[in-house]
């Protein structure tokens, strides 16, 4: 019979019980075997090898020692249960400037009233899982401020707000281990500073009060159209660093009086008092008034070299005869006049480098009498320099990636080592184009319209620099 539907196990009572000194039946002896046999079988064991194939009552009582489940089809031990989704109910806590340290063991629902700020410690994640939460609700007047169990802001929280924060980590001990999810009030209030979430969007607000002065660190986007942010009558927007207004529709900053722009490093730009439009760099203008360009006074000496990042208009007087170097600070489109005035005692000569090209390739002789000056007129025609490579060839190759140079600019090479045979340092050379990276040199104007080309021979050594310019000058003699 073996178990009879309600967990009774009833051995077969044929041929039993069995009486001393008489044969057992083998009818007898197979029947109770087979009875035990399927006994056995019905029972569960204890390591594992059957599976139950019906419900199994527990009759009141509990599995006991039972592991934590891992996967979905596995039973879960009480306290994990417990773990996961903390503790049922809420817990209520008057802010008092302190510290509420919560654990596995705290409720999910924390509730802080009051009138001044607290500070929450969240639980050491190795106590916890994976999805462990904890919604904390902030109804007092002052801030709550929310850190990781080393001390590390996770948020703060403004009042009338909730946020709800989540084990993402179950290792660590900063704030990369925990999500936040924010719930943020309709309206900001206390009487303290109110820290909000990082780049919170702020909608339609008004921001300060009658005697504000600063708004410190607030981005303000204005919606696309119809948006104007208003700066009260005597009032100063102070940027630290830059301040950049741009329009994306091109539309026009109008300021009312004069207006500063000031940096924190001393750099000013004052725009004038009386109505006015600011001139832009890449687009065509009218001035309906004079400009005017003020003289920057060259330092006298052997060689006088402009530094044409100063000025455009160049004054000196020479002391002796001298020669006008290459300008530093060179760009191509620079326009503008170099006066050379005679000192008391006249008849000083000026030479000119390479990159002042006279009309007629001839430099004008200066007016001699004592204190008499003449006037250069001068515009930078082209300028680029770059590291090259030459070919030893006949002709010899120039590579230069996209060079922008032409038939005929005149340029002139420096080097680290030697220049192969047929080229030298600091000479005046003449372009002959072969394509957008690569040319050839002659030794005139004439040679490189005629294609003349010089060959190179030889050896070579070190970085070579090509330094390509001209920069035309016409003069104006001046009374003496």
């Amino acid at each position: 019979m073996s178990y009879n539907g309600s967990g009774v196990f009833s051995i077969n009572s044929a041929g039993q019980p069995v009486v001393t000194g008489t044969t057992i039946s083998s009818s007898t002896f197979n029947a109770l075997t087979a009875d035990l046999a399927t006994g056995l079988t019905t029972a569960l064991t204890k390591d594992g090898q059957s599976t139950p194939t019906a419900n199994i009552k527990m009759g009141s009582f509990k599995i006991t020692g039972l592991a934590n489940g891992t996967l979905a089809t596995d039973a879960a031990a009480f306290g994990q249960i417990t773990s996961r989704f903390n503790v049922d109910g809420y817990t209520t806590t008057v802010t008092a400037a302190g510290t509420t340290t919560l654990t596995v063991a705290s409720t999910f629902e924390q509730f802080f009233t009051g009138t001044t700020t607290q500070t929450v410690l969240l639980p050491v994640t190795s106590t916890l899982v994976l999805g462990n939460q904890y919604e904390i609700t902030n109804m007092s007047t002052g801030v709550v401020t929310v850190n990781s169990s080393g001390g590390n802001l996770v948020v703060a929280i403004v009042p009338l707000s909730r946020v709800t924060v989540t084990v993402i980590l179950t290792s660590g001990t900063t704030a990369a281990s925990w999500d936040i999810q924010y719930t943020g009030n309709s309206a900001v209030t206390g009487t303290g500073s109110n820290v909000l979430a990082i780049s919170p969007a702020l909608t339609t607000p008004t921001l300060g009060v009658a005697t504000a002065t600063t708004i410190n660190k607030v981005a303000l986007t204005a919606p696309a159209s119809g948006s104007t942010l208003t700066i009260a009558d005597g009032k100063t927007l102070t940027a630290n660093a830059s301040l950049t207004l741009a329009g994306t529709d091109a539309k026009t900053l109008t300021v009312s009086n004069s207006l500063t722009l000031a940096g924190t490093d001393s750099t000013v730009m004052t725009f004038p008092a009386s109505s006015t439009t600011v001139a832009g760099l890449s687009i065509a203008e009218t001035f309906s008034a004079a400009q005017r360009a003020s003289y920057s006074a060259l330092t006298d000496g052997a060689t006088i070299t402009p530094n044409f990042a100063l000025a455009n208009n160049y004054s000196v007087t020479l002391g002796g005869n001298r020669t006008l170097g290459v300008p530093t600070s060179i760009v191509a489109g620079q326009s503008g006049q170099v006066d050379i005035l005679q000192d008391s005692t006249g008849s000083r000569t000026l030479a000119y480098a390479w990159v002042w090209n006279f009309a007629g390739g001839t430099a004008p002789t200066l007016t001699t009498a004592g204190c008499s000056f003449d006037s250069l007129f001068y515009a930078v025609n082209y300028y680029t320099t770059s590291t090259v490579t030459i070919t030893i060839a006949t002709p010899g190759v120039v590579t230069w990636t996209a060079h922008g140079l032409k038939t005929g600019n005149r340029l002139q090479l420096t080097t680290t080592g030697a220049l192969p045979t047929g080229l030298t340092a600091s000479v005046t050379y003449w372009v002959v184009l072969i394509d957008a990276n690569s040319f050839s040199l002659a030794t005139s104007l004439v040679n490189a319209a005629a294609a003349t080309r010089i060959t190179t021979s030889g050896t070579q050594s070190g970085t070579h620099t090509a330094v390509a310019c001209q920069i035309t000058v016409s003069a104006v003699k001046a009374i003496a």
